[in-house]
């Protein structure tokens, strides 16, 4: 970790880096001579967890949150048609060429 550390500062293992890392290692071995080994004791100020659940969340809470989607899915399903669609252009153009007409005219849009 200390290694790691070192390079927030100095990226490549140049001399800057190794002497960095020197006195970092030094420090930590001074530290955990002393019986301070990062596990808080030691420190004036109490840790505290971020973040969500530490190991897999409760199934209830898993099968509520997946019922909460299914429900959201066949809502939003009933709004909106299924199947494909061709998104943009006006069908009406379209529908009255022949087919030999509208690849004329995407050649043409393609020059």
């Amino acid at each position: 970790m200390l290694h790691e550390l070192c390079h927030n500062t100095h990226g490549p293992h140049n001399a800057s880096f190794c002497k960095l890392w020197d006195e970092l290692r030094k420090e930590c071995e001074e530290l955990m001579s002393k019986g301070i080994t990062g596990t808080g004791e030691g420190f004036d100020l109490l840790g505290r967890r971020l973040g969500g659940f530490s190991r897999h969340p409760p199934l209830s809470s898993l099968r509520q949150t997946a019922s909460a989607a299914a429900e959201n899915r066949a809502r939003l399903g009933s709004l909106s048609p299924s199947g494909p669609k061709r998104l943009g252009g006006d069908s009406t153009v379209r529908d009255a060429l022949s087919p030999i007409q509208a690849d004329a005219m995407a050649a043409e849009r393609r020059l």
